[in-house]
């Protein structure tokens, strides 16, 4: 289950690592800040996986 869980993130990263041109060219980033953008996105889309894993092993009531 776990391994499903992060095919989806890594799915994303690759849809974002395919965007970084277009992400350059229209807000005229550099490279540290779309290095910030693919952490804070890796974060986010990261971030409730844990928070789902830990409730789906609390013990139903």
């Amino acid at each position: 289950m776990i391994c499903l869980a992060r095919l989806t993130v890594l799915l994303d990263n690759t849809v974002l690592n395919v965007a970084i041109p277009s992400l350059t060219r229209e807000m005229d980033a550099s490279t540290a800040d779309i290095q910030w953008m693919i952490n804070a996105y890796s974060l986010v889309r990261s971030g409730p996986l844990l928070t789902a894993g830990n409730a789906a092993d609390l013990p139903h009531a």
